[in-house]
Parts: C-alpha cells; structure tokens; sequence
C-alpha cells in the first residue's frame, strides 16, 4: 500500500464535530488523484466521463472511511461523492453569524 494512501485511511472519523477541521482534511484527496470528483460536475465524453466515474468510487470510499456510523447514516443513499460533500456541509458548516439591529 503506498504512503499516501495510508495517510488518507489514518484520519480520525468524523463524527459531527468539527466539520471545518473535517473538511480541510478532505484535501488529502489530491494525493489520491479524486479531490476534482467533488469539486466538478462529471464530463460529457465517454471515455472521460468513464475515468470521472471511477475517480468518484474511489473518492466515495475513501470518504466513507472517514466518517463515524452517526454521520454515515445521512449519505448512504448518495451516489456522487459531490453529493456526500454537499450533505455534510449543509448539515455540519456553521453558517455565518447574523446581527440583527
């Protein structure tokens, strides 16, 4: 197994807490070559659309692995790793605080 995908399988879980921590760690996603799968929309050509598929499989089970069952029970049902990104940050990013005058 190489190095750097040992160091993706040794982050701790997410488990709620701590999504801004959560989320910068998911950049370890680059050193697994699938970071792009949850930044982009998949491409229109077959042949890149094909690569672009099994780069999000990847980068779905990378993610799951780091996630706590709690969390896990929210994206089960999501089939793009973009979509388990968007769920968790809707739900986990603290939103800006607002003052009301």
């Amino acid at each position: 197994m190489a190095t750097g995908t040992q160091q993706l399988i040794n982050i701790k879980p997410f488990d709620g807490l701590g999504y801004s921590n959560w989320e910068f760690r998911i950049k370890l996603l680059e050193e697994a070559n699938v970071l792009k799968v949850i930044l982009k929309n998949p491409p229109r050509g077959t042949t890149e659309r094909s690569a672009f598929k099994q780069q999000d499989v990847k980068s779905i089970s990378i993610i799951v692995q780091w996630l706590s069952d709690n969390t896990l029970e929210m994206v089960k049902t999501k089939t793009t790793a973009k979509n388990v990104m968007n769920v968790l940050g809707t739900t986990y990013k603290k939103k800006g605080i607002s003052v009301h005058v």
